[in-house]
């Protein structure tokens, strides 16, 4: 089992939390046929408290799992993968290799908003990533997602988009196989 740094356990630490609060929440509260709209209204209002930015949390996943697929294959020095707050600007991976040398890499949480085909502006966001890794100079650049469309879709952009055509593209939900 990989190591887990400060930051990486503090953001499993306040996932965990929140799955506590969620399982709370629900076990005092339903919805029912004969609520009010209003009803309704505070009970959507109070999940979306509860669960707060969960992307952030679902991108703070992912980046530890990048991480430990990176260790897999590279002989990466340690890096605490939510050292960078999640949302914030720059690359989402940047780790320095044994021997010189780095490997950058971004991680996207999208699920594709037409089913199997991203929306404009996910496009546009994924475009802004690759020519983010295009613009720099790394042994390595990767491209993390967490579903097969986003994946495909990914491939599939940086193919028509004259991007370095080095991006490794890496379905982290597959690269885990089978839930045992």
């Amino acid at each position: 089992m990989t190591v887990l740094h400060q930051n990486e356990q503090r953001a499993l630490h306040e996932l965990r939390q929140k799955d506590r609060e969620l399982r709370d929440y629900l076990l005092r509260n339903a919805l029912t046929e004969s609520d009010s709209v209003g009803d309704s209204l505070l009970y959507v209002y109070e999940l979306g408290r509860v669960l707060g930015n969960i992307k952030n949390h679902t991108s703070a996943i992912a980046c530890i799992l990048a991480r430990q697929y990176l260790e897999s294959r590279h002989d990466v020095l340690s890096y605490d993968s939510c050292r960078k707050q999640q949302g914030a600007r720059g690359l989402d991976i940047e780790c320095e290799l044994r021997g010189g040398g780095r490997i950058i890499g971004e991680v996207k949480t999208t699920i594709p908003y037409g089913g199997h085909k991203l929306g404009a502006a996910q496009t546009a966001s994924f475009l802004k990533d690759f020519g983010r890794l295009t613009d720099e100079t790394a042994v390595s650049k990767y491209f993390f997602v967490i579903n097969e469309d986003s994946k495909n879709e990914a491939m599939y952009l940086i193919s028509r988009g004259g991007f370095d055509s080095n991006i490794r593209v890496v379905n982290l939900i597959a690269v885990q196989g089978p839930k045992e």
